[in-house]
Formats: structure tokens, C-alpha cells, sequence
């Protein structure tokens, strides 16, 4: 627009000429909705006034408009696209969103447990996600959660899902603060997306692979915490006698790097008893039975806040493995046999802590057979290096993709 009204300029009779044209007056008003949507979209609006991004954006139906009545054989194509847009949103609207309620539980390091009832049974497989709305924190945004839970009815649906979220930005920030654990919230959700890969199956897994690596970088974990409980599930909760004679894994190798110490007791106790699980039964049968290691990466010790040491760390997870044990059985997670189970072995074996180091990715790729963008790249890089016609890892980043 500013070339057209640069070169107008120079002959001010064609330019008045042309401005008062019905057709320049529709691509004008085209191309002011363009600029109004550009200029929502620049950084600072679109991170911290998420209402206006959407607001500016919503100038996108101005401009096909304006340029369908500045060019009117488009017309037909700008009503036929609305029309498949809004079939597919309604559609959407009645196929995957639910309205569920939801409990709260506070977690260190500014993290909310989010235990969803729908209104509705949910199918879903291990590596997918949901989109949230919370009414009460904000009508216009929708973020997306991996689903943490493990346990389905018999057909794969479940009417209770499990999400984690941090505080990362304006949105989760103004969720923490809000929330309050008294109370049921009233939670919009839609979904579940993500391809949900036969590949991610735990029978999968364990009957294709030598070795599985989970790597987890932070919140990042409910990805893999969902994987994890998945293979426990398959191998110790229900085991089935035809797969444990398929079974190819020798090692499952779960690593999860964060920043405080503090962020470990998100799932440490859990890990504790899923890693007492399969200790319990390689010892029964090693040759059989895959071996867990798990190994913890705290990178920022030293400048920890909090000053939480390794052994305050294990006196917290012992005083709270009753509430932990609690949680995880009214969530179908564990069986109170279980639960009996893992008391009298809890010292049995424990996860390796690293401090102040992040996980050297070329040494332990190097050792094997065979979330955010820079911990996901770095992975698929190392992959890739190592990676000849003779070996070929199999590898899923979970990058939210629908």
C-alpha cells in the first residue's frame, strides 16, 4: 500500500482520481486490516496482552472481505471458506471439547496439579495432549497440557484426566495466583490431539526395542511420566503372560533434568515406587524383565533459592509418601496390594542425583545399543550423528504438533 500511494502521490489528479474509486476504497480498507493484524502480531503485544493479539487478528475476516468486494468473482470463494471454517470449528465444538471440573493441587516450584472429571468419556493414547480453557482466568486463551494419566477403561475412554502445569508466562502466572485449592474449578477442554503413534504403545515398546530412553528437560516431564507409568502398568500392574514372553527390552533409561531440586518432588516419590516395581520383578527374572535406571540432573544447585540439600530432598519425599501413596491410589494409578508392596521395599533401590551438570547426551547415547525447543534439538542432533544404515533409533519429541 505505501509503494501504490508513494507512486499516486507524484500526480495528484490520477491520485484523487483513484481514491475515489469504490474498488481502491476496498483495497484500502483491505490493507489497513492487514496492517492491524501485522502490528498485533509484533512480540510485545502478542506476550503480554494475549486479549489484543486476539482482537487484531480477528481483522483477518476484514481483510478477506475487503478483498473479496475488491475483486467480486472472489467472492464465492470467501463464502464457501467461511462456511468450511465454521462447519469445522462447530464440528470440532461437538466432537472433541468437553466441560469438565476440575480439583487443584499446589505443587513446589510454582507448579498446579490439575485432576479433571468430563462430563463426557475421553479416548486417549499415551503422547497425546488437550487444550484448556479456564473461564476463570481468561474466556480467550486455550494452552496446551500433555495428559499424565495412565489408567482407561477396557474400550480407552476415561471420564478422569490428570494434567501438570507450571507457571511459564502471563497466563500460568495469573492461574497460580487465582486458583484456590478449596474450591472446583470449571475447566473447558478440548481435544485430545497429537497423533497418539502406535510406536509410543508400552506393548510396543517393549517388544520392537532393545532399549528405551525417556528424556525429560523440566515440566517436560509429563510427557514422559505418562510413558513411564504406561510401561509399569504393562509390566507389573497388568501383566499379560503372552507379552512377557515377547518382551526384547533389556534396559529402560529415564533422565530428568531440572533446575531446582525442588521441582523433583513433582513425581519423585512415584518414581520411587514404579522404580521398587521393577526392581521387584528383574530380580524374579532378569533375563525377562527389563531393568529401569533413573538418573536425576539438577543443573542450578549452586544458585538454588531455596538451599534445599539431597538429604532435606529425602526427608521431605519420606514425609510425604503417605499423601503421595494416597493420591496415586484414589487415582487409579496403584492398588492397595501395591501400596503394601512397596512399603516393606522402598529401600530396596534408589535414582542416581547429579548436581550442577546437564545430561552429556553423546556419552550416554554412546553407552546405548541402538519440552523446550533447545533440549528437544540437541537430542535429535546427537541422534542423528550417531545414526548409520546398521543402527537406527527410533525417536518422538513431543513438540505439541497436531
Amino acid at each position: 500500500m505505501a509503494f501504490h500511494i508513494k507512486s499516486w502521490v507524484k500526480f495528484p489528479v490520477f491520485l484523487a482520481s483513484q481514491l475515489a474509486l469504490m474498488k481502491v476504497h476496498y483495497g484500502l480498507a483491505g490493507y489497513a486490516c492487514l496492517m492491524l493484524v501485522f502490528v498485533g502480531s509484533i512480540y510485545p503485544l502478542r506476550k503480554y496482552s494475549h486479549e489484543l493479539f486476539l482482537f487484531t487478528h480477528l481483522f483477518a475476516f476484514g481483510f478477506i472481505g475487503a478483498i473479496a468486494k475488491h475483486t467480486p468473482y472472489a467472492m464465492r470463494y470467501f463464502v464457501a471458506g467461511l462456511i468450511v471454517y465454521l462447519l469445522n470449528v462447530f464440528s470440532s465444538w461437538c466432537v472433541k471439547s468437553h466441560v469438565a471440573h476440575a480439583r487443584v493441587d499446589i505443587l513446589p516450584e510454582r507448579c498446579v496439579r490439575l485432576s479433571l472429571r468430563l462430563s463426557s468419556p475421553m479416548v486417549h493414547t499415551p503422547g497425546q495432549y488437550i487444550s484448556l480453557c479456564i473461564p476463570s482466568v481468561s474466556w480467550f486463551e486455550w494452552h496446551p497440557f500433555t495428559i499424565t494419566s495412565a489408567h482407561v477403561a477396557e474400550d480407552g475412554a476415561c471420564d478422569k484426566i490428570e494434567v501438570y502445569i507450571t507457571v511459564r508466562g502471563n497466563w500460568t502466572r495469573k492461574l497460580f495466583e487465582k486458583i484456590d485449592p478449596s474450591q472446583e474449578l470449571t475447566v473447558l477442554l478440548s481435544g485430545p490431539f497429537g497423533n497418539g503413534s502406535i510406536d509410543l504403545h508400552a506393548n510396543t515398546m517393549l517388544t520392537v526395542h532393545d532399549t528405551i530412553a525417556i528424556m525429560n528437560g523440566g515440566a517436560g516431564i509429563t510427557f514422559g511420566i505418562r510413558l513411564l507409568r504406561g510401561l509399569y502398568q504393562t509390566l507389573i500392574e497388568e501383566p499379560d503372560r503372552c507379552l512377557q514372553s515377547k518382551i526384547k527390552t533389556k534396559n529402560i533409561h529415564f533422565l530428568w533434568s531440572v533446575r531446582s531440586i525442588a521441582e523433583l518432588s513433582w513425581f519423585r516419590d512415584e518414581i520411587q515406587i514404579i522404580m521398587n516395581g521393577f526392581e521387584s520383578i528383574h530380580r524374579q527374572n532378569p533375563e525377562r524383565f527389563p531393568c529401569l535406571h533413573v538418573v536425576f540432573y539438577v543443573t542450578r544447585q549452586k544458585d538454588d533459592c531455596s538451599n534445599m540439600t539431597i538429604d532435606a530432598f529425602s526427608e521431605t519425599m519420606e514425609n510425604n509418601e503417605k499423601a503421595t501413596r494416597y493420591t496415586m491410589e484414589t487415582s487409579g494409578f496403584i492398588k492397595q496390594n501395591e501400596t503394601d508392596n512397596t512399603n516393606t521395599s522402598s529401600k530396596q533401590v534408589q535414582p542416581s542425583i547429579v548436581l550442577d551438570k546437564r545430561v552429556d547426551l553423546k556419552s550416554f547415547f554412546k553407552t546405548m545399543p541402538c519440552g523446550p525447543p533447545g533440549f528437544n534439538g540437541s537430542i535429535k542432533n546427537t541422534v542423528a550423528s550417531i545414526t548409520n544404515c546398521k543402527n537406527i533409533p527410533h525417536l518422538h519429541c513431543e513438540d505439541f504438533e497436531i
